[in-house]
């Protein structure tokens, strides 16, 4: 993503930030009014969204808390379980999808903090296809 955009602005000619903002007004000058006023309003409610949501990731993401781990995890089974139950009609569907949390169950086995330590990851990196031996 980030290359397809270096790769457009190279292809405009657009290399430092004010040559982009200025591109940008230019633009805009060229859209009607109320257009330019609505794609602006558009801009700074996702900006906003975005804050928020980087400050609630990095919140989250600092929780240690036992209690809050086990909370998630029951709504997270939960929210599963429902999904699951729509499923039934489809049992291809139903064992893609135990098939994908066995293997993501598995990824955060090694991923844990001892990475190598625990039988099941040294057995994996021995007779499994593991090329580097920190992540699959």
């Amino acid at each position: 993503m980030e290359n397809k955009v270096e790769a457009k602005l190279k292809e405009l000619n657009l290399f430092k930030e004010e040559d982009i903002l200025n591109e940008e007004k230019e633009m805009l000058k060229k859209l009607n009014p109320d257009e330019a006023k609505r794609r602006e309003k558009d801009l700074a409610k996702n900006r906003n969204l975005m804050f928020y949501q980087e400050l609630k990731n990095k919140r989250v993401s600092k929780i240690k808390s036992k209690l809050y781990h086990k909370i998630k995890n029951k709504r997270e089974k939960r929210a599963h379980d429902k999904m699951m139950e729509g499923m039934e009609s489809d049992p291809a569907a139903q064992l893609r999808e135990i098939e994908d949390l066995e293997k993501k169950r598995a990824q955060e086995r090694i991923s844990l903090r001892h990475k190598n330590k625990s039988k099941y990851v040294t057995n994996l990196m021995r007779y499994g296809n593991i090329k580097d031996t920190k992540y699959i």
